[in-house]
């Protein structure tokens, strides 16, 4: 019931970006889409920076707090988030919902494939939930060159 759900819930706020260390990183602020702001240099900003605080988010979690769900939404630095959460991802095997943004992820100096292959590697296994018959890792891939914005949702289920 809904009155159990809602004691089962505990938000906290930190402001702080979510990275695979602890330290001190830098934001380029994108003036036009607030919700794409990157820990990455692009051409969508005017040179505006800010510092913020990087962390693991195993180090801010209590070993004891049981993950069940995450939703990551990083513009292409969703592996730096997963491997700062290496921990809870061993104990608990949340089923992971995130985004998958191969510009963002390239601009990162990333590779797209390289990713889902570090999903694989967790033990899950990357679905496009929106669409079925996607099976495969180069489906997936084949699929989000094909959408017009670019990027695409997976929902990454333990093996």
């Amino acid at each position: 019931n809904a009155a159990e759900i809602a004691h089962t819930i505990d938000v906290h706020c930190v402001p702080a970006a979510a990275s695979d260390r602890n330290c001190e990183l830098t934001l380029w602020l994108d003036e036009r889409n607030l919700g794409d702001h990157r820990t990455w240099r692009h051409d969508g900003v005017a040179g505006r920076t800010v510092k913020v605080p990087g962390v693991r988010i195993d180090d801010l979690l209590d070993e004891r707090v049981k993950v069940d769900f995450v939703k990551i939404d990083t513009q292409g630095s969703e592996q730096q988030v997963l491997e700062g959460m290496q921990r809870i991802v061993e104990r608990w095997r949340p089923t992971i919902y995130v985004e998958f943004w191969p510009f963002g992820i390239e601009g990162r100096g990333d590779d797209p494939a390289a990713l889902l292959g570090y999903y694989h590697s967790l033990g899950f296994t990357p679905t496009v939930p929106s669409v079925a018959r996607i099976d495969s890792d180069d489906a997936i891939l084949e699929y989000v060159n094909s959408v017009p914005d670019g990027y695409i949702d997976l929902l990454l289920a333990p093996a």
